[in-house]
């Protein structure tokens, strides 16, 4: 969350007072969030579990009071009006428009690049990691390096993201990324599916639109609708609404040749990108 507010803030910074071109906030987003979600995770993945989870709540909770302290660049309090972003002409498209396109190329292209990722070497040496760590690293898989990279790389796209926020809101401000923000992020995790990447498409679209749908019938029942979720998802379905989908998807996944009739892959060709269980990552 630190570093989603980060890239909101860096981007703010970058094209209202130094007048740096649009297009080119989002590679130093990321490179900065890479660095910064390194740095941070060095020290941090040595704690685990709950400890861990305290650790970026903590985080979460003091990113509002640092950014009110560094007023002199932030503005403090008062936040800063992004200017809007300007579509090409010769694209021929409105504002609104270029950014919804340009939000959707970049989402595109996370989900390409994060489904890679967690179905290749990466993904495997870190189930790996989770279940048997000193084992993985008695076969010589380098643990430390490999969460540390992967927890910079989180960052990274969640710096990504606080770009593409501050083209989308056109304001970045210190109330903005506090704890509300936190608690719909693991909102989104919980009820997508924790450790799957589709999961986090539908959990997205629950954390946008089921606040909205509820405000229409009533203001208070906005605020109740993340923790009735986050209880009915733990209790109900514990792995979010993917499991919900691939439930559904079962009998069409069983008539694929070379699949057992039990919707699995037959021997030696499973895919751990399948695999319900969640995977952690510090």
């Amino acid at each position: 969350m630190a570093s989603f507010a980060v890239g909101a803030y860096l981007s703010a910074v970058l094209i209202e007072n130094h007048g740096v071109a649009y297009p080119v906030v989002l590679p130093l987003a990321f490179a900065v969030c890479y660095v910064g979600g390194y740095l941070f995770g060095l020290p941090a993945l040595r704690l685990h579990g709950l400890q861990l989870a305290l650790a970026t709540l903590g985080l979460a909770l003091v990113t509002p009071a640092v950014i009110k302290r560094f007023e002199h660049v932030t503005d403090g309090q008062a936040g800063i009006n992004v200017t809007a972003a300007e579509a090409p002409v010769s694209s021929g498209l409105d504002r609104d428009q270029w950014v919804y396109y340009l939000c959707l190329l970049v989402a595109a292209l996370t989900y390409l690049v994060v489904r890679r990722l967690s179905t290749g070497r990466i993904g495997r040496s870190l189930i790996a990691i989770r279940d048997y760590e000193a084992v993985a690293t008695t076969l010589g898989m380098p643990a430390t390096r490999t969460k540390t990279t992967v927890f910079a790389l989180s960052a990274a796209l969640a710096g990504v993201g606080g770009v593409l926020y501050s083209f989308v809101v056109q304001y970045v401000g210190p109330e903005a990324f506090g704890l509300p923000l936190a608690i719909a992020f693991i909102t989104m995790i919980v009820v997508g599916g924790l450790g799957t990447v589709p999961g986090v498409v539908f959990g997205a679209f629950f954390v946008v639109y089921v606040p909205q749908w509820t405000a229409e019938l009533n203001q208070s029942a906005a605020g109740i609708t993340y923790g009735a979720a986050l209880i009915l998802f733990i209790f109900v379905l514990p792995y979010g609404l993917i499991s919900l989908v691939r439930w559904g998807l079962a009998p069409l996944v069983a008539c694929i040749p070379g699949r057992r009739s039990d919707g699995g892959r037959s021997e030696g060709t499973k895919d751990p990108g399948l695999e319900l269980e969640p995977v952690a990552t510090g």
